[in-house]
C-alpha cells in the first residue's frame, strides 16, 4: 500500500525507537528500577508474575471492590454485576 520497503521500516525502528529505548536505558537504569520496584513489592498486585504463568484471583483488580473502592465506601466507577463475579470461571 505504501511505497516504503521493509528495509526501510526496519531502519526506521532501529534508530528512532530500538536504539532510543537503549540509550535511555543505559542513562537512566529505568527498567532496572523498575524490576527491583517488583521484586520489592510485598502486595498481591503481581501475583501474575510466576513460574506457572496462571492468573490469582488476587492478582485481579475490579473496581470498587478492596483498597480500589471509593472513598465513603461507594462502589466506584461502577457495581459489580454477576457477570463480572464470573471472570475466571472456565464453565460460564
Amino acid at each position: 500500500m505504501y511505497p516504503i520497503t521493509q528495509d526501510e521500516i526496519e531502519a526506521f525502528k532501529q534508530k528512532w525507537i530500538y536504539q532510543k529505548i537503549f540509550e535511555e536505558e543505559l542513562s537512566d537504569n529505568s527498567f532496572d528500577d523498575w524490576i527491583k520496584a517488583v521484586d520489592a513489592h510485598t502486595t498481591t498486585d503481581f501475583g501474575y508474575l510466576n513460574p506457572e504463568g496462571i492468573i490469582p484471583d488476587s492478582a485481579i483488580v475490579r473496581p470498587g471492590v478492596g483498597r480500589y473502592a471509593a472513598p465513603g465506601g461507594g462502589g466506584g466507577a461502577r457495581d459489580l454485576d454477576a457477570e463480572d463475579e464470573e471472570v475466571g470461571d472456565e464453565d460460564g
